[in-house]
C-alpha cells in the first residue's frame, strides 16, 4: 500500500499508493543523493543507500532512524533485504558487496569481491542462501553467502553495457537482468544458461 523513494534531494519519502500523497515527513539524514531504497518484507524497516557512503535503517512506521548510519568505503549504490527481513545486502562503488545484520547493524560475513566495476544491483535468492549482483562491468554474478570462503558460483556474461537491475523469479528458478544495452535477459538460475531470445 506504500511506495518508498530516494532522491537527489538527499531524502527518503513514503507515499500512499491509492491517493499518491506523502505519508509523514521526509526521512532526512543523508548528506548526498540517495541512490537506493528497500523495504523489509515484514514491513518493519526501510533501508537507504547514498552517495555519501552510508547505509541507513529506518523504522517504516515512525520514520525514525535506527542507530547510527552504517559507513562504507564508497558510494552505496544498491541495497536489498533478505526475505526473512533479518539481513541487508549492500553493493558499492568500490566493487564490494557486504551483508549486514538488521538487529545489530554489524557485518555478518566476509566482504564479497569479484566484480571489476561498480555494483549496480543486488538481491537475495528466495531461500536467502545466495546473492545475485549486476555491475557496470557488464556481468551478473551469484555468490554463496553460507560458505564465506567461496568467491563466485557463477558468472553470467552477455550484456554489452552496465547491468542496472537483477532479480530472481519467486520460485528461484529464473534470473532476469536489465541493462543499458537496452535488453532484458532471462537465465536458468541453476545452470547459468540463457533462456529464450533477448527482450529488446
Amino acid at each position: 500500500e506504500r511506495i518508498i523513494s530516494g532522491s537527489r534531494d538527499n531524502t527518503v519519502r513514503i507515499w500512499n499508493v491509492r491517493g499518491g500523497e506523502a505519508v509523514g515527513s521526509p526521512l532526512r539524514g543523508h548528506s548526498e543523493e540517495v541512490r537506493s531504497v528497500a523495504c523489509s518484507r515484514d514491513g518493519q524497516f526501510i533501508s537507504s543507500g547514498s552517495v555519501d557512503g552510508t547505509m541507513r535503517i529506518w523504522d517504516a512506521q515512525t520514520g525514525a532512524a535506527i542507530r547510527q548510519p552504517i559507513k562504507h568505503d564508497s558510494s552505496v549504490n544498491t541495497v536489498a533485504f533478505s526475505n526473512d527481513s533479518m539481513r541487508i545486502v549492500s553493493g558499492c562503488g568500490d566493487r564490494s558487496i557486504r551483508v549486514w545484520s538488521v538487529a545489530s547493524g554489524k557485518q555478518v560475513c566476509e566482504t564479497i569481491k569479484g566484480h571489476t566495476s561498480w555494483i549496480e544491483s543486488v538481491v537475495f535468492s528466495p531461500d536467502d542462501q545466495s546473492i545475485l549482483s549486476g555491475s557496470s562491468d557488464e556481468t551478473i554474478r551469484t555468490w554463496d553467502i553460507i560458505d564465506t570462503t567461496a568467491t563466485t558460483d557463477e558468472l553470467l556474461p552477455g550484456h554489452s553495457k552496465t547491468v542496472y537491475c537483477v532479480c530472481f523469479s519467486a520460485n528461484g528458478k529464473i534470473i532476469a537482468s536489465a541493462s543499458r544495452d537496452k535488453t532484458v535477459r532471462l537465465w536458468n538460475a541453476f545452470t547459468g544458461v540463457a533462456i529464450g531470445e533477448l527482450l529488446q
